[in-house]
């Protein structure tokens, strides 16, 4: 973050649950995402999911292992399970939260693709809060540094209780965190 030169604000921290883990959904407009959310979440035993490319790549791959991040095959669906059951297993044995991006691919700007409904059958499964947050301006870091200071801003949306979607599909669910996202991104400045 230093690096790049990136002014983070991270707002609504103390809507997280403190006593049990949880999902987390944002949406996602870059690599870069994973570093912010990292840093952001630094207090809480966190797990991504991540494509399974990053986890071949020799130096990084090994990092991500050390760091029990959850790596997902999107061309496989057996594996999509197996990486679903993994998250699920982490968030009920208390071993840690997971952070997944729905979308499933980076959109590279303001725009949010769709959602992936699979990503929230780990919090179903889980029967835990989902926490839903907005990334904004992080695709922006990179690309401005090191010559240009960059705002990226980490909002932890609302937090929805287990008691408030169970009787809801993953369609619902998605849409839902969907929406709230997409109004809140709305409403932060961009560049």
């Amino acid at each position: 973050l230093m690096v790049t030169r990136t002014r983070l604000y991270v707002r609504g921290m103390d809507k997280i649950p403190q006593d049990q883990k949880f999902l987390l959904v944002s949406n996602h407009q870059s690599w870069f995402d994973a570093i912010v959310g990292a840093w952001s979440l630094r207090a809480y035993p966190t797990s991504f999911v991540l494509k399974k490319s990053l986890s071949e790549i020799f130096v990084l791959g090994k990092y991500l292992h050390a760091c029990s991040y959850v790596s997902i095959n999107r061309e496989n669906p057996r594996e999509g399970i197996k990486a679903i059951n993994k998250s699920v297993e982490k968030i009920t044995n208390d071993a840690a939260s997971i952070v997944i991006f729905p979308e499933g691919t980076r959109s590279g700007g303001y725009e949010m693709g769709e959602f992936h409904n699979g990503s929230f059958k780990i919090a179903t499964k889980a029967k835990c809060p989902i926490v839903v947050c907005c990334l904004q301006n992080s695709f922006m870091a990179p690309k401005r540094a090191p010559f240009k200071a960059t705002n990226v801003y980490f909002d932890v949306i609302e937090v929805i209780s287990y008691e408030d979607y169970k009787d809801k599909t993953t369609q619902e669910i998605s849409d839902y965190c969907h929406k709230l996202i997409k109004e809140n991104a709305d409403s932060l400045p961009k560049y």
